[in-house]
């Protein structure tokens, strides 16, 4: 623990491929721990360039370690109970995401201070001439090698583009929905009041509260359908999938490419800006 004193311990999805990324904050320094596609998508993703990941670790100079949730719409659980932050050890079970993936701390502190250790300063770039599996579900076809330099099929981007927009029209389709009852609680509402107060007025009171009740347990139940509406978590979700799965299709290279239609990724790219092998469709 004691070369890990004043770090911070940035954990998150690996973008790609899926596995869990212990970062180094401010630094270069991260690495993948787990099979591939082993974290949910409910697990934000570590980008250490960026300063993003699903939670934080601080350590401060005396040891102490406080896990912070980094995003409001993140969801992180201690020992069973969702925080935002809180104090914890070695031995504290954390789970993150809503699918409550449990990540071993001990293995996080372990592959932390590997990083840290002045012997072994290395983040995780593939190793010159080393076969990297691909990703399952974005099967990059190798077609040729010329001088070195390898082309692979890019067409199977075309039916992960088409899941998004599919996936994107349903979860439109569902805030519409959902905004249609967020107006009707409201005409209901103020519709049963209005009748109310014209009937009472008219001599009839008990058939203006009779249906002022009946508007109020109707508001009551398009409140409660509209109260748990996960469009935005959906939406980001989606987002996050096809970043995950939208990427350059050699497997030693995986880098995210544009999220942008297949067809503009089709006219406006014809190599990899990373490991610069070329593409067909």
């Amino acid at each position: 623990m004691q070369n890990l004193k004043g770090k911070n311990i940035l954990i998150g999805k690996e973008p790609g491929a899926g596995r869990l990324l212990v970062a180094i904050e401010g630094t270069q320094f991260n690495t993948a721990i787990g099979p591939a596609n082993s974290v949910p998508a409910t697990v934000s993703r570590c980008m250490p360039a960026q300063g993003t990941a699903h939670a934080r670790i601080s350590i401060d100079a005396g040891g102490n370690m406080l896990l912070t949730n980094l995003k409001p719409q993140n969801v992180t659980f201690v020992n069973g109970t969702r925080v935002l932050s809180k104090h914890i050890d070695s031995d504290t079970a954390i789970e993150l995401g809503s699918d409550h993936f449990s990540v071993n701390m001990a293995a996080i502190l372990a592959t932390a201070r590997r990083l840290v250790s002045p012997a072994i300063q290395v983040s995780q770039p593939p190793v010159t001439g080393a076969s990297t599996p691909p990703v399952p579900g974005v099967p990059g076809i190798k077609v040729a090698s010329k001088q070195g330099q390898s082309t692979f099929n890019i067409k199977p981007l075309e039916e992960i583009w088409m899941r998004y927009e599919n996936e994107m029209e349903r979860i439109q389709a569902k805030q519409k929905r959902t905004n249609t009852m967020r107006a009707l609680q409201g005409v209901l509402s103020l519709g049963g009041i209005v009748f109310g107060s014209v009937m009472a007025m008219c001599g009839a009171p008990a058939v203006g509260i009779l249906f002022s009740c009946a508007a109020l347990v109707l508001g009551i139940v398009a409140f409660f359908l509209t109260k748990n509406d996960t469009s935005a978590e959906d939406r980001k979700l989606a987002l996050e999938r096809l970043e995950d799965t939208y990427l350059c299709p050699n497997p030693a290279c995986r880098k995210s490419l544009p999220t942008k239609p297949y067809k503009w990724v089709e006219r406006n790219y014809t190599s990899c800006s990373y490991c610069k092998s070329k593409f067909t469709h």
